[in-house]
């Protein structure tokens, strides 16, 4: 099976996050329409991110739960490019390193 853009651009920032001792977990099962498609964590900090291929958004769903988590404190966002998905993990969770 051949992977499509989206699954490129989150398979490839989980495989720099992992090398930058980023761990995440995949969001997916029959109850989870509308979540982020991953949580990464580092030290007691957790992060949602939403992937999506150029030129795609976020479904309304997605934008809900990114904005819910924001309001929850914290950081979510949903990210098309690998170095910027990168530069903003970097940024939420490893900061103080």
């Amino acid at each position: 099976m051949t992977m499509g853009p989206e699954a490129k651009i989150e398979q490839e920032t989980c495989r720099r996050a992992k090398a930058l001792g980023i761990s995440n977990l995949k969001l997916e099962g029959m109850h989870n329409r509308g979540k982020a498609d991953r949580i990464f964590m580092r030290h007691g900090r957790t992060c949602f991110v939403e992937f999506k291929a150029p030129p795609n958004k976020p479904t309304v769903l997605q934008e809900r739960f990114l904005l819910e988590r924001r309001e929850d404190g914290f950081p979510a966002v949903w990210c098309d490019d690998v170095d910027e998905a990168i530069k903003w993990l970097k940024h939420h969770l490893l900061r103080d390193e």
